[in-house]
């Protein structure tokens, strides 16, 4: 080869060579401007190097950084968009412009930006951001798609699954919504609401009201909230038949045996009778007390406040006839007849007093002066209150006390 060949050749190996060894030269320059706050020279350094036709990812990114650090936003927002343009692969990208535009507040394209950077790399910090994102300026439709996409990805909590359910079921997509619910009803605590109520909603109506008895009375069993039996209880009212409503109620008396009345009053209130008497159990109270030798205070409270919540007398009648013919049941008896008159008024006086013997009377001596009075008998009534104890009496009775030895006089 003569030298001309030779000078020609290492010339160009040598140009392309000393180009590439002065590129990290550059990036260096860059990164001390930039170190130093010059953030203006550290872009003219590196808008030379783009102006000269460099545009790897790295000059670009890093053009954008100083834009950004020299407060000059918007045309490092430009950059980037350039650079996503065309290197739309890339996460970076959409990395920094999510940053960017939040830098300027512009939410809107800020979510753009990080969906489109979750679309490329998913990780759970940004989808969890992204969800919140999305509920927070209302954008329910990509909320719902994308708790829907990364519904399998391990990312979200089961706070999540409980939304994406919720706005599935908005969505009418009932079918989705029962299917995401039902695994969120496998994860929760035991004593968690959330999700559960709508869960049984949803059950009931799809058709599926079995399945929705089944799940509430082991949530019931659990949760020990008194209004929840309730609230269950009232929503299944009109979507049920008597035997799912009977399991139902029963079980949420059992689980807060203060809520049976108040439930039993909403179930008549809803036209669901025959489903109040058996959860007050009034035909099983009625039978005990009637056949009792000697029913317990207990037993008739219970028969005469299932009576008042059913509004039918007729077992408290049935059972007062009953214990008329039982002289060992002679407390039970005047505790009925006074029951009586205070749902009927002392209008019925006149066929009770026929059936009560002054035995029966003894045990409720301010009944029994209630009822001299009514006779016009202020005489017998001055007696009977004499003998009582004021000291011993209630607030309320010896209020009663007061106003007849008044009237006796």
């Amino acid at each position: 080869m003569t030298p001309q060949k030779l000078l020609i050749v290492v010339v160009g190996v040598m140009a392309p060579l000393s180009g590439y060894l002065l590129l990290p030269h550059a990036e260096e320059r860059f990164s001390m401007l930039m170190r130093e706050g010059q953030y203006r020279e550290a872009a003219g350094e590196l808008e030379a190097l783009v102006d000269s036709g460099d545009s790897r990812p790295f000059i670009l990114a890093a053009l954008a950084r100083a834009y950004e650090a020299s407060s000059d936003a918007a045309r490092a927002i430009d950059v980037m968009r350039a650079y996503v343009s065309a290197h739309p692969k890339d996460p970076e990208g959409p990395r920094a412009l999510a940053r960017l535009y939040a830098a300027v507040n512009q939410p809107q394209a800020m979510i753009d930006a990080l969906a489109n950077l979750v679309a490329l790399e998913p990780s759970k910090e940004d989808v969890v951001r992204l969800v919140a994102l999305h509920r927070g300026f209302g954008r329910y439709d990509e909320e719902r798609s994308l708790l829907l996409e990364m519904r399998e990805s391990g990312f979200l909590e089961i706070s999540h699954l409980q939304r994406l359910g919720e706005l599935l079921a908005a969505a009418g997509d009932f079918d989705r919504a029962i299917e995401t619910l039902s695994r969120v009803d496998e994860n929760l605590a035991e004593d968690q609401e959330r999700g559960r109520i709508l869960l049984f909603d949803l059950l009931v109506s799809t058709g599926r009201a079995d399945e929705a008895v089944t799940r509430a009375q082991r949530w019931l069993g659990a949760w020990r909230r008194p209004w929840v039996g309730m609230r269950l209880a009232q929503r299944f009212t009109h979507k049920s038949n008597d035997r799912q409503l009977d399991s139902l109620v029963l079980c949420a008396a059992r689980a807060n045996p203060e809520m049976k009345v108040p439930i039993a009053r909403m179930l008549v209130a809803n036209h669901r009778i025959a489903v109040a008497g058996r959860l007050l159990a009034i035909d099983e109270i009625k039978a005990k007390v009637a056949t009792s030798e000697s029913p317990t205070d207990a037993d008739v409270s219970a028969l005469v406040e299932a009576a008042e919540v059913m509004g039918d007398p007729r077992p408290v009648w049935a059972a007062f006839v009953a214990t008329s013919k039982k002289r060992t049941a002679a407390k039970a008896q005047v505790a009925l007849a006074e029951s009586l008159v205070e749902r009927f008024g002392v209008a019925t006086v006149a066929v009770l007093e026929r059936s009560l013997s002054a035995e029966a009377l003894a045990h409720r001596p301010l009944f029994a002066a209630r009822l001299a009075l009514y006779d016009n008998n202020r005489q017998l009534a001055r007696r009977i209150l004499d003998k009582v104890d004021s000291r011993r009496l209630s607030d309320d009775e010896r209020r009663s006390w007061a106003i007849m030895a008044a009237e006796a006089l």
